[in-house]
């Protein structure tokens, strides 16, 4: 039977193991084991015959493998916990792509907020007692920004959340050290369940990571006891499950845009704003004004929201909301922000007809706005397509493993997505996983090219997709991108 990859994408050149080697991890742009011995030849003979029995492999290859496949997937979902260097309790429970993008709930000390990070910031919505659970927040502007978009810098935050739950980034932290030695068959590790998940712990130089017990081995957690030494980058007691979501990257783009869409005027913790003296105005039964005079104490122009709470006769009565244009440096405004609500016209009512003293009051408070995001780009990542024909010269390449079956025809073990300044040292150091598992020669090839991540793996999902529909199963070897059950 025809394989149903060659209906799309023509053969490249393949190339062949002629020596192994053990695989380790080294550091650089990704998770890439070192580059065997390699005798290039034309793809019509670059299979040939069994090479015999080969040995089973131990912890150290699968310990290899299966954090290179980590460091190719698409997106993850993470789950699990840790401790900022402040001290501070973080667990999250976020849907994180390989270029950045995220989307869950990040809970600190306790109190937990909608979280959607885009171009490497994070926007937090939460409750009063949140904000006033995250260190470095003021009191006063807990009640502000409560219910409300926030953009939160990094180091306010305490978490660098592409820096520790993007996939390249937790293949990373896992490979950082010497490679792992061990020789001793996987199945001879300590079981442990993960996420539910029954799970292989490998003790690796930075941790431990946990593998699922049966080929290909994916990653399904991890420990750490700490990562870096200072900033938002850094934390300890890393506590992680995760499962692949590499063939739900095109609905996390999407969800990610749509939350995008309502980030129109995210509040801005950073930029200062000098608030001065108030004063009431135009006060009737309809309505009520407070004048507040602010500053802008920033180097640049910003918009500026005002928002207040109202209270009469002991008894909250709403609250009112403005925004201001732009604000120059240095510049100095008033703001009006005016009542209207049902409350305060009781309030007047029973003020004009029941003798006595009737105090209201407003408790205002001044934040600067940030710009709102820009989704053009992950707008394109959610509608990215595969090329309709191969590529070249992209900046990602998409590749294919595989082994002879018999005369020339093919059998995939794998496709995988990598940057294409470093794809074939990554598909070459895989060979020798493909020969322990298939007892056969295997060899490695481009399929395409893309010049982003995402229509690179929208390629790798048809190429998956169309293998799945003839072969009725996965790629034996593909551990992220598509469900083997």
């Amino acid at each position: 039977m025809a394989r149903a990859r060659a209906r799309r994408w023509p053969l490249g050149v393949g190339l062949t193991v002629t020596s192994r080697t053990r695989p380790r991890v080294r550091r650089g742009a990704g998770v890439v084991l070192p580059l065997v011995l390699l005798a290039a030849c034309d793809s019509s003979v670059a299979g040939q015959a069994g090479v015999g029995a080969p040995p089973p492999p131990t912890t150290a290859q699968v310990a290899g493998q299966s954090l290179t496949d980590l460091a190719e997937a698409g997106a993850l979902h993470v789950t699990g916990g840790l401790t900022t260097l402040s001290g501070d309790k973080v667990t999250v429970d976020l849907r994180v792509a390989s270029t950045g993008e995220a989307l869950g709930t990040l809970t600190v000390n306790g109190q937990r907020a909608k979280v959607v990070l885009l171009s490497k910031t994070p926007y937090l919505n939460g409750p009063a007692a949140f904000w006033a659970a995250l260190p470095g927040i003021p009191d006063a502007k807990s009640t502000v920004v409560a219910d409300r978009w926030v953009s939160v810098p990094p180091a306010l935050l305490g978490v660098q959340i592409e820096d520790l739950f993007s996939p390249p980034a937790l293949a990373q932290l896992l490979a950082d050290g010497p490679a792992p030695t061990a020789q001793q068959p996987p199945e001879a590790n300590r079981r442990q369940k993960v996420g539910g998940v029954d799970a292989l712990a490998i003790d690796l130089s930075a941790g431990t990571e946990f593998v699922t017990p049966t080929a290909p081995h994916r990653v399904v957690g991890a420990k750490l006891a700490s990562v870096g030494q200072a900033g938002p980058s850094a934390a300890r007691d890393l506590d992680l499950a995760f499962t692949d979501a590499t063939a739900a990257l095109p609905s996390l783009y999407r969800d990610v845009d749509g939350q995008a869409a309502t980030l129109a005027a995210p509040v801005d913790l950073i930029t200062p704003v000098e608030e001065g003296s108030h004063r009431f105005a135009e006060c009737g039964q309809a309505s009520c004004a407070v004048i507040v005079d602010l500053t802008n104490g920033a180097k640049v122009a910003v918009r500026v929201s005002v928002s207040a709470d109202w209270i009469g006769d002991g008894k909250p009565l709403g609250r009112c909301d403005t925004q201001t244009g732009l604000v120059a440096p240095g510049e100095q405004i008033s703001a009006t922000c005016t009542i209207t609500s049902p409350q305060w016209t009781a309030f007047y009512q029973n003020a004009h007809s029941v003798p006595g003293q009737h105090p209201y009051r407003a408790e205002w408070s001044a934040v600067s706005l940030a710009d709102p995001p820009d989704r053009k780009a992950v707008h394109a990542h959610a509608t990215a397509k595969a090329p309709a024909k191969p590529a070249k010269n992209g900046a990602y390449v998409v590749y294919a493993i595989d082994h002879a079956k018999g005369g020339h025809a093919r059998d995939m073990w794998k496709y995988g997505v990598v940057a294409s300044g470093y794809w074939r040292d990554q598909a070459a150091q895989q060979l020798d996983a493909c020969q322990s598992a298939t007892g056969r020669m295997c060899a490695f090839h481009q399929v395409t090219t893309a010049n982003d991540a995402p229509t690179a793996y929208a390629a790798q999902q048809q190429l998956i997709a169309d293998y799945r529909a003839s072969a009725k199963r996965c790629p034996a070897g593909q551990a992220v991108a598509c469900d083997q059950k």
